[in-house]
């Protein structure tokens, strides 16, 4: 794993990998130290994908990076093309809270994958959310 700091200030704190079946079983989770002074990259990691899969196929895992202790966006990996990743289905409810307008996407049974919110002409544009891990917020 690699840490790519195009900042000024050093980057220091953690990094967190977490492995989930497509069901949002956590199957892995590792913790690595980060310091990366200004303008570098770091390797912090060497891991082998047998490793985090924990006897799992590689289509049948969703890989998510969570920073501690410095300001980056968590992300969220399939390690396939999204043609060759399995998902089983996914039940997916929503809870519309107009005084505090927002909108809130449930999954259960399976991580949901490019879902589509089209709210009412004038309310706002439509949001397109690449994958529901747990309940997702998205703010009108």
């Amino acid at each position: 794993m690699w840490v790519v700091n195009d900042t000024r200030e050093v980057l220091k704190g953690e990094l967190r990998l977490n492995v989930y079946a497509l069901n949002g079983e956590k199957i892995y989770s590792s913790s690595h130290a980060v310091e990366v002074t200004s303008q570098t990259s770091l390797c912090i990691a060497e891991l082998t994908e047998a490793e985090v899969l924990q006897g799992r196929r590689a289509e049948e895992v969703m890989v998510e990076l969570v920073s501690e202790g410095f300001a980056a966006p968590s992300n969220r990996y399939f390690l396939r093309d999204p043609k060759d990743v399995t998902l089983p289905e996914s039940q997916l409810s929503v809870h519309v809270n107009e005084e505090e307008q927002s909108v809130t996407v449930t999954a259960s049974g399976a991580i949901a994958r490019l879902v589509k919110l089209e709210l009412p002409l004038g309310v706002s544009d439509s949001v397109t959310i690449i994958s529901i891990c747990s309940p997702v917020k998205a703010e009108q």
